[in-house]
């Protein structure tokens, strides 16, 4: 068959996961304990997040030289560096109340 690869971003997993995991052949997690439970001769590996390459490239930047600035990252992701930035991030379960709540 096809194998599963099963990629839980919560610290706990959702129900889809729990499910998935049972069958696949590698469950990814971004956390050490989300309560997955792998099927035999499943591998698990706490891999974390995935993130777009612009963030990963301006991750390096500041860690390379902590001269580049909060306004370089800004601009670098094509946003008002003279304005507030505020990130919001939820998901499973409480996607819904928080796009409600943000938008």
């Amino acid at each position: 068959g096809i194998p599963i690869v099963v990629h839980e971003q919560n610290a706990r997993a959702g129900m889809a996961n729990r499910l998935g995991a049972r069958w696949a052949a590698l469950v990814a997690t971004a956390y050490d304990d989300t309560g997955l439970a792998v099927g035999s001769g499943a591998e698990l590996v706490r891999v974390g997040l995935p993130l777009r390459p612009a963030i990963l490239r301006l991750i390096e930047a500041r860690e390379k030289d902590s001269r580049v600035s909060r306004r370089d990252c800004a601009q670098a992701l094509g946003l008002d560096p003279d304005r507030e930035i505020v990130v919001v991030t939820g998901g499973s379960l409480g996607a819904v109340s928080v796009n409600v709540a943000v938008s």
